[in-house]
């Protein structure tokens, strides 16, 4: 089970992969011997998958980047489409995907001739019908934007546990008298009654997951 800290020696490791145990024990104030456990057992859990270089493309003369979307006629020919996507040296990463396309391919090319000559390339792949492609300017985001998300998941589920448990009023109506008076508004209100419902914010939400 991935905890806080781990979490946060993830995203240390996700902004910079040489960082040190004793540098990520310093900042969290912890010792380097727990440091060292627990991304040991990171690794051997396959949370943490291994450590590489990120190489910025324009450095290396890589100036074109872009998303493609793959579309195939028939699923008759997927695995071969995926092998040739694999052996692409201009394919950074291959998504399979649903609904429109059967594959996303994000690629880096030196510029837009050699971009387009890539998409000719594509087309002739078995099944495959004309391609479509955006490019991308830049890469917004940070790299450790995945810890970034958990470890928000983490405290909202924190801040869920140790909110005050609000009660929620019901007006419960008595039932029509037998009686030919007239009642008011204010006799029909047989009585009022306290039901709290813990955690309803929550049920409100997960109901909403299934619309």
């Amino acid at each position: 089970m991935v905890d806080e800290t781990d979490l946060k020696i993830l995203k240390l490791l996700q902004n910079d992969g040489r960082e040190t145990a004793s540098k990520i024990a310093e900042k969290l104030k912890l010792t380097v011997p727990t440091i060292t456990e627990r991304i040991k057992k990171l690794q051997e859990a396959s949370v943490l998958k291994g450590f590489q270089a990120i190489i910025d493309a324009k450095s290396v003369s890589l100036d074109v980047s872009a998303v493609i979307t793959v579309v195939a006629s028939t699923s008759a020919n997927y695995k071969v489409v995926i092998e040739k996507a694999v052996e692409c040296p201009e394919v950074i990463q291959c998504f399979a995907t649903t609904g429109v396309g059967s594959l996303l391919l994000w690629v880096a090319t030196e510029n837009s001739q050699s971009l387009e000559a890539l998409l000719r390339r594509i087309q002739s792949w078995p099944d495959i019908t004309p391609v479509s492609y955006t490019h991308l300017r830049a890469h917004e985001t940070d790299s450790y934007l995945v810890c970034r998300l958990l470890l928000e998941k983490k405290r909202n589920t924190h801040a869920h546990h140790t909110r005050p448990r609000t009660p929620l009023f019901l007006m419960i109506r008595r039932p029509p008298r037998s009686t030919r008076k007239e009642s008011s508004a204010a006799s029909d209100v047989y009585k009022r009654q306290v039901h709290c419902f813990y955690g309803w914010q929550q049920k409100i939400l997960n109901l909403l997951k299934h619309y």
